[in-house]
């Protein structure tokens, strides 16, 4: 019975824990008064705590940067706080006085339970709530509307009025709603390893640029801080100098590398081989020339000038060096050649490139030597007799017979 009794009371007490936590967390607090006199209550009349309950109340308003040192305290469910620096209210220290304050409130909720006695609960909000006087009034931080979700990509840097000496910029840093927002510009000379030479703390500002004389790029940064998220960020653009003025580098129209879109690929297991160059997304008349070469037997090459090439030239016991050129044009007078050069080998089955400026593994040969005395004419044929002043060969050597 002892012990039945034993658990209930537990089981009591857990369900009474919970429901005080459910309480703690529930708690708000709420500025009445936003003059001058500064008015806080709390929402506990609206929890229906049990009507035996007891609540007890500690507010304490320090001062973040003066070593947080207490700025007002008050005991009362609704203080009232009389917040300027001549106040002369006995729950208001002059001496820690600021624009902002960080509000600690501890709140102690007592009840009675059968068995228990009294059981007192504290609920403490770990000083989360802010007051901050706006130059006409006293607001509370978790009262005020929160603007939408600000990331860094939220600010932006605009430019305009670009002349070889200045530059007009603007951003929206200081406008997002973020608390304590602090701003600049940074110009670095010579790019992102340059020397800083010019700040600006200025949002809308005109900013002197280097002399083109000496340098040819710099960089200009917008650099902003906060005190809530997102803290710390930077944005940097680089312009450079590009046909008699500044330019932001993201604007200038970028070198187009025709070769890159030049490639060629080969039949690699029909006969006879063949090569079929190709040209991407170009639209520019294009000039190809072929060279196709056959290194193992003489160095005998041959030459074609259409885009797809057959060449029946090639046995499937060569080695076969391929070289395509391809004049790429841009306009009346300019040209781009674009050329590539590699080996095909027959292995057996197909034909497959090896580039031997970039081979995937090398394997050591092992060569073995056979000296068997038979003799072979200079075509590799294996003979018997061998007429006087004919060349032979025996053993890897070549002799004449002389006698």
């Amino acid at each position: 019975m002892k012990k039945l009794l034993l658990v209930l009371l537990v089981s009591l007490g857990l369900q009474t824990q919970a429901q005080i936590n459910q309480y703690c967390d529930s708690i708000e607090i709420n500025l009445v008064s936003s003059s001058a006199w500064c008015n806080l209550e709390t929402n506990i009349s609206s929890l229906n705590l049990p009507p035996t309950a007891s609540v007890d109340y500690d507010w304490t308003l320090v001062d973040p940067t003066a070593q947080w040192n207490w700025a007002g305290w008050d005991a009362s469910a609704t203080p009232n706080f009389w917040l300027q620096s001549n106040t002369t209210t006995n729950n208001v220290n002059p001496l820690y006085f600021n624009d902002t304050l960080v509000i600690c409130l501890t709140i102690l909720i007592t009840d009675s339970m059968q068995g228990m006695g009294n059981i007192t609960w504290n609920c403490y909000n770990s000083c989360e709530d802010t007051l901050f006087w706006n130059g006409s009034q006293w607001n509370l931080l978790s009262m005020m509307q929160q603007p939408p979700s600000i990331t860094c990509d939220s600010i932006t840097s605009t430019y305009s009025n670009i002349t070889p000496n200045s530059i007009d910029v603007t951003t929206n840093s200081m406008s997002l709603g973020i608390q304590w927002p602090i701003h600049a510009w940074d110009l670095y000379e010579g790019g992102w390893n340059g020397q800083l030479t010019y700040s600006d703390t200025t949002v809308n500002t005109t900013i002197p640029l280097p002399s083109p004389n000496l340098v040819d790029t710099f960089v200009l940064c917008n650099w902003s801080d906060y005190g809530a998220f997102p803290y710390s960020c930077y944005s940097c653009d680089t312009f450079a100098w590009n046909n008699g003025n500044w330019n932001l580098l993201s604007m200038i129209q970028q070198p187009i590398n025709y070769c890159d879109s030049i490639s060629y690929t080969a039949n690699s297991i029909n006969y006879p081989f063949e090569t079929q160059g190709h040209v991407g997304n170009l639209s520019n008349t294009i000039d190809w020339s072929w060279a196709v070469c056959f290194p193992l037997t003489g160095g005998l090459c041959y030459t074609a000038n259409t885009q797809v090439t057959a060449w029946p030239q090639a046995s499937y016991d060569d080695t076969i060096s391929v070289c395509y050129y391809a004049i790429v044009e841009i306009d009346n007078t300019t040209d781009t050649i674009c050329e590539e050069c590699d080996y095909w080998i027959y292995d057996g089955f197909s034909w497959v490139v090896f580039n031997i400026n970039n081979p995937t593994s090398i394997n050591e040969l092992t060569y073995e030597t056979v000296n068997d005395n038979k003799i072979y004419d200079m075509l590799g044929r294996e003979v018997n007799n061998i007429e006087i002043g004919t060349m032979y060969i025996r053993n890897n050597k070549k002799f004449i017979r002389t006698e």
